[in-house]
């Protein structure tokens, strides 16, 4: 039988998509060097040459319809280019000198300068793309597409900030925490012990919650590196791979598990074609979700309170981020006095407003640093639940995050999946 167009744009997509990740993590964690932008171009094409071709019903033709204005911005040739550009801090490292990089302030403060003229053209192609689609914004396109909606995730944000910067602030002033060290400052807070591998670790956390099935679809890959930890999701179900730094700090720990829960979600997807793809909050909350049930199911209560202070910290920092960006949008031209003055709430001095071009939630993932905050907010009302229906049966809790999170994979917004733990706010 022949394929409908739509069948077959969703299997030569797919196609693409597949390949593209499989470069990215072999980019990050081998060095593969591959030059992303030929694939980028043959998604642009693709998209381009569907976008007016079909209209399928339901639930697969509103998410085709999601993917085709994504990509039609974000591959689209104008934003690609600067993308991959500024995915590789090498381009702008031109002159450095090895006496330079021990300071890492007025390291990241030169590559900062450097960056932020292609940072500003990146957001002013995507803002350009975006309203050529009929959006209002760059910012109302990636909303919509996740299924939200612009006023609802400020809101959100403002609350969270609200309500947890009192304590935010006497945490980061009782930990003597500074702006420029924020990240390392956060490495002191708790302690762990290191006698264990993270596969063995893992292991012990997939059978506590039932879920011994899935070990061999997930590759561990442990190594000192810049970033802090990735899930490559290569083929859904069955070859997802984590990569993280050695396990030397609380913070790290939860990294660990963090990169788990993007694991978890795609390799308990049981659904065919478009439906085992994903939206960014969905995927992120599915992380954050499982680094919270982590904390409370493997750490003692010591651990659990370091925990939350780093939860409150980080989460505090991300809905600050996000308002930030969201303002940085309407207002690109005050980016350095934006910046100041969003995270000066927390406390710390902020001497180099400068440096928030380097912010990879600014180029490289637009739009996306609400999701942690959304994350934490789907975990405390999704522990609340499981404990008060299931105690500590945590077999229970694994078969209840399938059949509500899991299984049906993106045949239902996260939107969607959220109402049984209700409204977020």
């Amino acid at each position: 039988m022949e394929c409908t167009p739509a069948e077959e744009f969703e299997r030569r997509y797919l196609e693409l998509f597949w390949r593209r990740q499989r470069r990215q993590w072999d980019n990050y964690v081998v060095g593969a060097g591959h030059d992303l932008r030929a694939v980028d171009d043959e998604i642009f094409r693709l998209v381009a040459s569907h976008k007016d071709s079909f209209n399928a019903p339901g639930r697969r033709g509103e998410i085709l319809r999601d993917i085709i204005a994504r990509e039609l911005v974000d591959r689209h040739p104008d934003a690609a280019r600067l993308r991959n550009r500024l995915d590789d801090r090498a381009n702008y490292e031109h002159g450095f000198s090895a006496i330079q990089r021990p300071d890492p302030v007025h390291y990241k403060l030169i590559l900062a300068q450097r960056m932020k003229p292609d940072v500003l053209d990146l957001m002013r192609v995507r803002q350009r793309l975006a309203r050529d689609l009929g959006f209002s914004s760059y910012v109302a396109m990636v909303l919509s597409t996740e299924g939200f909606e612009l006023e609802w995730v400020v809101a959100l944000m403002e609350e969270y900030v609200e309500e947890n910067l009192p304590a935010a602030k006497t945490l980061v002033k009782g930990y003597d925490i500074s702006w420029p060290t924020w990240f390392s400052d956060l490495d002191a807070v708790g302690h762990v012990e290191l006698n264990f591998t993270p596969s063995q670790r893992i292991a012990g956390f997939l059978e506590c919650l039932g879920f011994e099935q899935i070990q061999d679809a997930i590759t561990i890959v442990v190594r000192e590196q810049p970033i802090e930890g990735y899930g490559g999701i290569l083929s859904v179900p069955d070859d997802i791979r984590i990569l993280v730094r050695p396990i030397r700090s609380l913070k790290r720990w939860l990294t660990l598990f963090h990169e788990l829960g993007h694991a978890l979600a795609h390799a308990l997807n049981a659904q065919p074609g478009i439906f085992k793809t994903w939206t960014n909050v969905y995927d992120e909350s599915m992380a954050v979700l499982i680094e919270h049930i982590a904390a409370f199911v493997l750490l003692d209560e010591a651990h659990r309170e370091r925990a939350q202070t780093l939860f409150i910290l980080e989460n505090i920092r991300c809905a600050i981020s996000a308002l930030f960006e969201l303002a940085l949008w309407e207002r690109p031209e005050s980016a350095e006095s934006l910046y100041a003055q969003h995270y000066a709430q927390l406390g710390p001095h902020i001497a180099s407003p400068g440096i928030w071009a380097l912010d990879s939630f600014r180029s490289i993932d637009p739009v996306y640093v609400q999701n942690y905050v959304i994350g934490a907010l789907v975990a405390a009302k999704t522990i609340n639940l499981l404990g008060q229906e299931y105690g500590r049966d945590f077999r229970r809790w694994g078969k209840w995050l399938t059949s509500n999170y899991y299984a049906d994979g993106r045949r239902r917004t996260l939107r969607e999946k959220m109402a049984v733990i209700g409204a977020l706010t």
